[in-house]
């Protein structure tokens, strides 16, 4: 019998713990100043654009894989009733600093 990650590679969600755990809040600021030349027959906008200029850091929601040793070989579960694979979490953490600067020409 093949499990789950064998056949497809991903994991299968836990409906049972639906809804039960929440994230918890993030906050971000995101800035960008234009400036805009208008020509006859085009423009010219120069931006600078920086997305979360508070440089704050959150947690996302886990990620759930299958866990390996040193070498990359997939763990089975040995107390398993069925083959199965020992899983472990990703932390998805997330918010940085992402400046970038941009050039809109219009005709």
């Amino acid at each position: 019998m093949k499990s789950n990650w064998d056949v497809k590679g991903v994991a299968l969600n836990d409906y049972n713990r639906l809804n039960t755990e929440r994230l918890g809040t993030f906050s971000q600021l995101d800035v960008r100043v234009d400036k805009v030349w208008y020509f006859k027959k085009s423009s010219l906008n120069l931006y600078m654009d920086i997305q979360n200029f508070l440089n704050k850091e959150y947690l996302g929601a886990p990620t759930l894989i299958a866990a390996q040793d040193a070498s990359g070989n997939l763990m089975t579960d040995p107390n398993a009733t069925v083959p199965s694979y020992k899983s472990d979490y990703l932390v998805n953490s997330t918010g940085f600093l992402q400046p970038s600067i941009g050039v809109i020409l219009d005709f």
